[in-house]
């Protein structure tokens, strides 16, 4: 590394046989700088007395030949293919040094070699704990601490330690490294890639993955086409078709082509290399289907094929790797899309927490029921609990934890009826089992149970109570204990009538419940509350009660007529019903803010502010009105809201006790141009 270094040696002849030469004791001389530092005369000029004697007093004289040709020439480190040393000088250089004691002494060779070895156990020891991106500068720091400190050896201790192997050892050791590294990598990938090509993948996203086969059968039932047709390598597979309906087979490829009523596609799978087969699918729809519905179904599925029967690779391995990888990537993507999407879509609020009872999962609906707790990830399950109807569930959840036990409980809250299934979760065999909770909001059903349950007791006390009254009329009249008059007869038919009426009301909810928009036509309101007055007209005039209705320009509303004036006569029948003798009933009819409003007000008996809210339940009745009128089942009302509600409008309804009642209802109306 020194240029002002080269070996030199002394000689010991002591205890020596003559002209053997032993060598020992190598030094290295620091050149005092290159050819012609010292001085030097000629040999001819100082016996002629020309060279003063001051020039060689108190110095040491060497003589030697340093004529081009005459003397030796030796190579140096300070000297130049021009200017080359003469042997004398290399003497004189080496005479200086050994005088002066500036020789170089080169280390031992065994602390050579535990010096080498120690700067090469550097990185062995090292690398490993070091960020990838750090290896190559932490070997080139090494590198200049190598040269660094043979360089303060050499100036400090005049000691020379060669520093050639130990910066070999390095350079060496981080190719050495990363191959190393990249074949533990490469063994890893290619037992985790074996691994991700077990697992089942989710392909939703890719449907030209399907054979052309089961992409027609499958289209053929998902859209059920009037006639249809499916040709492989002009070769028909199947067909439905008819003299009327010939298919023309298209040219366009991987695209649909949709002309009116018929969907024509031709697509082409590679079976072998340039070797392909062509497949032709053609659809007719019926007249009733919905062509744009269907066209946009089909243009949004994916069938376009890259017609290659393998996929390519890359000649490099570590290419071919890259690719594999983020094939799988993309399948773990999938399936995390296919996951959460399917925890996203599903209605219930799902919660998942790990064995500690912390919440690692929530989906939306999750969120928006616990919203008042902010977000639920990494809370504790019983701190998300605390304080709401779900309390209940801890204890239930600490079961399921514990003991890994599937557990199911109800909650009633103030508005809705929750089943809470609580299911121990595990990620593998090895882990310790969390917990899943699936909150289903279950009210509908219940409602359902209810009303079920109401309808039975209907079915049992109001239908069969006049059946009753009728067998044991006609069982003591056939005892002759009750003769056959028209008293008895009016008692008969009085029964039968309230039995069919009752029945009536019943199915009457029942096809309102059934009813849908499908089945809405455009008429006239005012028409149907003309016919509701003329059907109730005679029952009004029994009591002496007059209907005032003045509407006579048309308004025309969407639904069905027969449902909306069979709730209006039940709305004025209750009127007629609840109303004293010589009283009037007032219908008013106007528009706002494109809805009818329709008035019903009369002046009966009104009806009690606390039973105001209750009045369309089913089955509801009224203590006070039942005093004043007939009985009923509380059917009527419901039937009306149930009608409205179909028909996209409101009722509502007010009511003075002994001074009348008001009910309103709204509907939307139909513009006639």
């Amino acid at each position: 590394i020194n240029p002002m270094i080269q070996y030199t040696r002394k000689i010991e002849a002591h205890n020596s046989a003559p002209y053997m030469a032993v060598n020992t004791q190598y030094k290295l001389i620091p050149f005092a700088g290159p050819s012609g530092t010292f001085p030097t005369y000629s040999y001819v000029d100082v016996m002629l007395n020309q060279v003063p004697a001051e020039a060689f007093r108190d110095k040491t004289v060497l003589i030697g030949a340093t004529a081009p040709g005459l003397g030796d020439i030796i190579p140096t480190p300070v000297s130049s293919s021009l200017n080359p040393m003469s042997g004398v000088e290399l003497h004189a250089n080496a005479y200086s040094a050994l005088i002066t004691q500036t020789a170089i002494a080169p280390v031992g060779k065994v602390w050579a070699y535990l010096l080498t070895f120690a700067f090469i156990l550097v990185p062995i020891l090292v690398f490993p704990r070091l960020k990838p991106t750090l290896v190559m500068p932490f070997s080139m720091m090494l590198a200049c601490v190598i040269i660094l400190f043979s360089y303060l050896l050499l100036a400090l201790d005049e000691t020379w330690f060669p520093p050639v192997n130990s910066m070999i050892g390095v350079m060496l050791a981080y190719p050495l490294w990363s191959w190393q590294r990249i074949r533990h990598l490469n063994g890893f990938l290619n037992n985790e890639l074996e691994k991700l090509q077990n697992e089942p993948a989710i392909g939703f996203r890719d449907t030209s993955q399907h054979q052309p086969e089961r992409i027609f059968y499958a289209l053929k039932n998902v859209l059920k086409p009037k006639r249809y047709i499916f040709i492989k390598n002009n070769n028909v597979l199947e067909q439905l078709i008819d003299s009327e309906t010939p298919f023309e087979i298209t040219d366009t490829h991987e695209k649909w082509l949709h002309q009116n009523d018929t969907s024509l596609l031709r697509m082409q799978r590679a079976i072998s290399k340039n070797i392909w087969d062509d497949y032709f699918i053609g659809f007719k729809w019926p007249a009733n289907a919905n062509l744009s519905a269907i066209h946009d179904y089909l243009n949004k599925l994916n069938l376009k094929s890259s017609n290659d029967t393998q996929k390519k690779y890359s000649y490099e391995k570590i290419a071919n790797r890259i690719t594999q990888v983020r094939e799988a990537i993309e399948s773990m993507q999938d399936m995390r899309i296919f996951i959460s999407k399917g925890f996203e879509e599903i209605p219930s609020a799902v919660v998942v927490t790990d064995p500690l009872g912390i919440i690692v999962f929530a989906n939306t609906h999750a969120q928006n029921w616990f919203s008042s707790k902010g977000n639920l990830i990494g809370m504790s399950i019983y701190e998300a609990f605390s304080g709401t109807e779900f309390i209940g569930l801890r204890d239930k959840a600490t079961h399921v934890l514990t003991r890994c036990e599937h557990e199911t409980i109800e909650i009633e809250t103030q508005h809705r009826d929750i089943l809470v299934d609580c299911s121990p979760f595990y990620v593998d065999e090895l882990s310790d089992a969390g917990l899943m909770l699936s909150f289903s909001d279950i009210t509908p059903i219940r409602e359902q149970q209810r009303e079920k349950n109401q309808l039975i007791d209907f079915l049992s006390h109001d239908v069969r109570s006049p059946l009753v009254s009728q067998l044991a009329v006609l069982e003591s009249m056939l005892k002759g204990k009750t003769k056959i008059n028209k008293t008895t007869l009016a008692q008969l038919k009085e029964h039968a009538n309230r039995s069919l009426g009752l029945s009536d009301q019943f199915l009457q909810i029942t096809r309102a419940e059934q009813t849908s928009e499908n089945q809405f036509y455009e008429f006239d309101i005012v028409c149907v509350l003309e016919n509701s007055i003329d059907s109730l007209i005679a029952q009004a005039q029994a009591k002496n009660i007059e209907i005032n209705f003045g509407n006579e320009e048309a308004i025309w509303v969407n639904g069905n007529a027969e449902l909306i004036e069979r709730a209006m006569i039940n709305l004025l029948s209750n009127a007629i019903k609840y109303s004293p003798e010589n009283t009037l009933i007032t219908i008013e009819v106007t528009t706002l803010n494109e809805h009818v409003i329709i008035k019903i007000i009369d002046q009966g008996f009104g009806i009690d502010e606390h039973e105001l809210p209750h009045i369309f339940k089913r089955f509801h009745r009224q203590k006070t009105s039942e005093i004043h009128g007939e009985k009923g089942a509380g059917l009527g009302l419901n039937f009306v809201q149930v009608v409205i509600e179909k028909h996209q409008g409101e009722i509502a309804v007010e009511s003075i006790p002994h001074s009348g009642t008001t009910f309103t209802v709204s509907l939307p109306f139909k513009h006639i141009e």
